[in-house]
């Protein structure tokens, strides 16, 4: 009877895991770099600003 038991809370967990993807929102994090170039002396000749886009991960299932 404990593996029918092991198996229920299995599936439980599965389903749940499952549940929490779909309802979890979903926010893309940006990371904003801002290079600057500086000259031998260190005054700032110059900057550039990059925009990286981080999609989100799905949790991972632990049970397959």
């Amino acid at each position: 009877m404990p593996a029918a038991k092991t198996m229920i809370k299995r599936n439980l967990a599965r389903r749940l895991e499952r549940l929490e993807a779909e309802i979890m929102p979903a926010e893309e994090k940006i990371v904003v770099l801002d290079i600057q170039f500086v000259t031998p002396d260190g005054q700032v000749a110059s900057s550039q600003e990059f925009k990286v886009h981080i999609p989100v991960q799905p949790p991972k299932q632990r049970f397959r």
